[in-house]
């Protein structure tokens, strides 16, 4: 898991961290290298999916002995998880790939 959080780091949450920037009308002086990331997300989209898909499949495995050994901290554990990672799907990697697309646009 700490592969995939690294990646995040590294090309999804920087385009996120502008979005005050953006929303406040401003562009950052940045926009290539940010553009770049976006570009970066959009190649890996598949992968990072993978990647949850995989992590998900550890998660069940997890559930299915914290369950005969009754720990429900890490069924709740394994919800939260699956929460964030259909954020992450539905909501953060389609919006900084937006950033990406935005930014391009107005650097035409």
């Amino acid at each position: 898991m700490q592969h995939h959080f690294t990646e995040e780091e590294d090309y999804v949450l920087p385009p996120l961290g502008i979005l005050p920037l953006l929303a406040s009308g401003k562009l950052p002086e940045q926009r290539k290298e940010i553009i770049q990331l976006c570009e970066k997300l959009k190649s890996q989209l598949s992968h990072l999916s993978a990647e949850h898909q995989l992590i998900k499949a550890f998660v069940i495995e997890l559930v299915q002995v914290s369950t005969n050994e009754n720990h429900p901290a890490i069924i709740e554990f394994e919800k939260e998880l699956q929460k964030h990672a259909n954020t992450e799907e539905e909501v953060f990697f389609p919006t900084a790939i937006l950033i990406g697309e935005y930014l391009k646009l107005k650097s035409l």
